[in-house]
């Protein structure tokens, strides 16, 4: 009876969650289909059609990578970097998004050795504050850090959606020392996206559309001398509309568009993994 009891307990903030993340999640499709929707009938190219099916896996895919922050959420606490060559120069910073943390990297963390450069993952705080906040806390520290760790003095952010514009902030205007050699986006919304303004905290407010932050920031990059380049998918669930993930300013060849990709599906596909190699080993020269 006891253990019952214990069970049934345990279960209904387990259930709770569930219905909070699955509700929320179809919320946030309902919306892709919406958008999607009015994006066929303006611009066809721009919004190819798509399989009423496609929709169905993609929304099953990204509920499985929500709920995996929970699964993998010891690994918070673990050390994910992946030793380079002692000679190495040049470190690879991964970046995660709004809410998530440094186990979405495991998959593509492991797919830089052949470039010798050191891998690492950061968790970043606080976790609602300002991205100006963000990346003047926890990625200036982080940076110090493998600065001090792996003595490379130069480094490659690789940020996911917000995480993008973390990376982003900080390579134009804290990286004092030009220690930043690229920045490569993973669908993060510089132009903003709808899907934020239920997004709690001053970083959600700021990723909404056209916001001054995200406003400065586009301007800011098309004028800057770093290289840029971003991975972006016609179906994203998150950032909407899905050419917010790119500026007009980048190359084509510095851009990689995916038409049926979930958001946090971009970090588990070998194509992906295999464009950011390249771009890397051109950045590395």
């Amino acid at each position: 009876m006891l253990i019952d009891i214990v069970l049934f307990c345990l279960a209904i903030p387990v259930l709770i969650l569930f219905g909070i993340v699955f509700f929320s999640n179809l919320a946030v499709f309902n919306l892709l289909v919406f958008e999607y929707f009015l994006g066929s009938l303006a611009n066809p190219k721009e919004y190819p059609p798509v399989k009423v099916s496609q929709y169905i896996k993609n929304f099953w895919r990204e509920l499985f990578y929500v709920f995996s922050k929970f699964l993998f959420w010891p690994l918070k606490w673990v050390d994910l970097s992946v030793r380079g060559d002692k000679q190495a120069t040049t470190a690879i910073l991964f970046v995660h998004g709004y809410c998530r943390q440094h186990s979405d990297w495991l998959y593509l963390r492991k797919q830089f050795k052949d470039t010798g450069c050191p891998v690492f993952t950061i968790n970043l705080t606080p976790r609602f504050a300002s991205i100006a906040t963000i990346a003047n806390t926890s990625l200036s520290q982080k940076i110090a850090m493998i600065k001090q760790r792996t003595g490379c003095y130069n480094i490659i952010l690789i940020g996911h959606s917000m995480g993008g514009l973390v990376s982003t902030y900080y390579s134009e205007y804290l990286d004092t020392e030009n220690l930043v050699r690229g920045v490569i986006t993973i669908a993060s919304p510089l132009h903003g996206t709808k899907v934020s303004v239920a997004a709690v905290g001053t970083n959600g407010a700021e990723m909404c559309p056209n916001t001054e932050f995200v406003l400065d920031l586009c301007a800011r990059i098309r004028q800057s001398p770093h290289k840029y380049y971003h991975v972006l998918s016609r179906m994203d669930n998150i950032v909407c509309p899905w050419r917010s993930a790119s500026l007009d300013s980048t190359p084509e060849s510095q851009q990689m568009i995916l038409p049926l990709a979930s958001h946090l599906q971009l970090l588990h596909r070998k194509d992906v993994a295999m464009q950011l190699n390249a771009w890397v080993k051109g950045i590395l020269g």
